[in-house]
Formats: structure tokens, C-alpha cells, sequence
């Protein structure tokens, strides 16, 4: 059986639960506390060597990480992704532009959480001079 490791939150969790439930296809759900480090773990980092939700195990083990990655994989063969290339390269297309523009945009008001430097009201980054949060040094320093 499938196992989708998830953290409810997540809306990019959020879509694959969506394509799961609408494709009707079984699946075990693993919470990962992310705020408690479980994806920066030995075992999940072999998951996902970005340490990031949602990551789709396969039943012989394999991974597929990226929410994108893990729609396209459920949807091929189903309606939901057509055989035609050209349509199938427009849905790949809005779940890219779904994925930057979108998902970048709202994340902050669906945490709650602005991140140091985010204009609310022009929607973008503007970078600080201020160093980098002390959880984030550690990534830089890989």
C-alpha cells in the first residue's frame, strides 16, 4: 500500500490527499512533526533529502517528494492528466503556475507566519541585511 507522509497543514500535502481521495486509491498516512525535526531524520531524509512534506512511498520502498511530482505520478493514466501530450503539458503548466504563484503567495496567510522581509501588500520578498535565522545556518553550511 501506498504511504503518504504528511503533515496536515501542508497545502501541498493537502493536493495529494485531494488526488488520493478523488482517484479513490488506498493509502496509509505517516504525520510528520515537522516543527519537532522528524523531517530532518536519518530515515525521512533517505525519503526526501530535502527534508520537506509531502514525500509519496511506494510499496516497494521507493519515494516520489514534491507534490507536483506526486500528482502527476497518481493522475497518469486517469483522466486527470490526458494522454495528449498538449493537454497534458497545460495541466503540468497550471500546476507550475499553481506551485510559484500561487502556493508561495498564500503560504504566509495560511500559517500565519510572515517571514522576515515579506511585504504583505506587494505580494514579494525583499531581502534584509539581517543574517539568516540560526535554524537555517546549519542548510547553508551543507
Amino acid at each position: 500500500m501506498l504511504t503518504l507522509h504528511d503533515y496536515l497543514p501542508s497545502q501541498n500535502g493537502w493536493k495529494a490527499r485531494v488526488v488520493l481521495g478523488l482517484l479513490n486509491i488506498p493509502y496509509e498516512s505517516r504525520l510528520v512533526s515537522i516543527f519537532e525535526g522528524e523531517s530532518h531524520t536519518d530515515a525521512f531524509l533517505k525519503l526526501n533529502p530535502a527534508g520537506a512534506v509531502p514525500v509519496l512511498e511506494l510499496e516497494d520502498g521507493r519515494a516520489i517528494a514534491e507534490s507536483n511530482a506526486i500528482l502527476i505520478y497518481l493522475a497518469e493514466g486517469t483522466p486527470l492528466l490526458p494522454a495528449d501530450r498538449y493537454v497534458s503539458a497545460k495541466v503540468m503548466q497550471w500546476l507550475f503556475f499553481e506551485q510559484y504563484h500561487v502556493s508561495r503567495s498564500s503560504a504566509p496567510c495560511a500559517s500565519g507566519r510572515w517571514p522576515e522581509g515579506w511585504s504583505a501588500t506587494r505580494r514579494r520578498f525583499r531581502p534584509s541585511a539581517k543574517p539568516a535565522p540560526a535554524r537555517w545556518q546549519r542548510w547553508s553550511a551543507a
